[in-house]
């Protein structure tokens, strides 16, 4: 897939990005910017501001900042009330990014070594409401959408936390339970034409990752920049044999690989811990196996 890709081709698409204003959530909002879609970025902080910030970059119009809490219900069906009447009825991207929680590992409070226990009770209520439960939210009112017009993508942002031991016990058990979700809502969708992913970013140059790795990880050749996430949705959005994808746990820097993309600076990401991590993928979880 040529460069030409990530510069228009969604044009007339309709997309939303929760958690768009920054980090990962703006990189992929960028992607989709620059290619040429409507995108429709969500979060409670600052949202218009990013959306012009996005539109700056991208020089694309229609991105559009909606100061939305995940939290609350009524205010995620009145969005949608609001994005079906403006663009009739049409949805044909959806990324759920936004998760709760996120700016705890940047405290000083923060203690990697920390285990479960040892931790506030809330941290696992914020990242299993704003992030499992608002991603099976926002699918919920996205899937009719789709179903409608027989097409569609649904990605829910993952990590390598679901396979292994990652940050925080009740991480890993919110992103186990997005790709739980995105396999089972996969396989009900598919007979409509709509896909639903979980999508794992690497080594992306990250506010939380520089924090804690230093640094040193810009000059990593394993390094992702938020926007080669972004590319890796447009990359799949543009795919006639998508499909074949849905229910499944998918790694940006395969994809790039697959596809023949590289990030926005030319680099090609070679991450020998994502290249391992596929390998642990392919074999039983240690929780399955009889060997007692």
């Amino acid at each position: 897939m040529s460069l030409i890709a990530f510069t228009d081709g969604l044009e007339g698409c309709v997309a939303i990005v929760t958690g768009g204003t920054r980090s990962v959530g703006e990189g992929i909002a960028t992607a989709l910017a620059r290619a040429g879609a409507i995108v429709y970025i969500t979060g409670t902080s600052m949202p218009e501001e990013a959306a012009r910030r996005i539109s700056d970059v991208t020089d694309n119009p229609s991105v559009v900042g909606v100061k939305l809490d995940h939290l609350d219900d009524v205010a995620t069906a009145d969005f949608y009330e609001r994005l079906e009447s403006e663009q009739k009825g049409r949805l044909d991207i959806l990324v759920n990014n936004a998760i709760g929680a996120a700016q705890y590992v940047l405290t000083d409070d923060y203690d990697p070594t920390a285990r479960f226990f040892e931790r506030p009770v809330g941290i696992w209520d914020s990242v299993h409401r704003i992030g499992l439960r608002s991603a099976w939210l926002m699918a919920w009112h996205a899937a009719p959408l789709m179903v409608a017009r027989r097409s569609g993508l649904i990605v829910n942002i993952s990590s390598f936390g679901g396979v292994e031991h990652y940050l925080d016990t009740s991480h890993n058990v919110g992103k186990t339970g997005l790709d739980r979700f995105s396999f089972d809502a996969g396989q009900e969708l598919k007979p409509d034409g709509v896909a639903v992913v979980s999508l794992y970013p690497g080594l992306v140059l990250t506010e939380r990752v520089l924090q804690l790795y230093g640094e040193k990880v810009r000059h990593s050749k394993a390094k992702e920049t938020p926007e080669f996430v972004g590319r890796a949705v447009v990359a799949m959005k543009a795919d006639p044999n998508l499909m074949a994808k849905t229910g499944k746990v998918l790694l940006a820097c395969e994809l790039a690989d697959e596809y023949g993309y590289t990030d926005i600076d030319g680099n090609a990401p070679r991450d020998p811990v994502m290249k391992k991590l596929r390998e642990t993928m392919s074999k039983p979880p240690d929780r399955w196996v009889k060997d007692w």
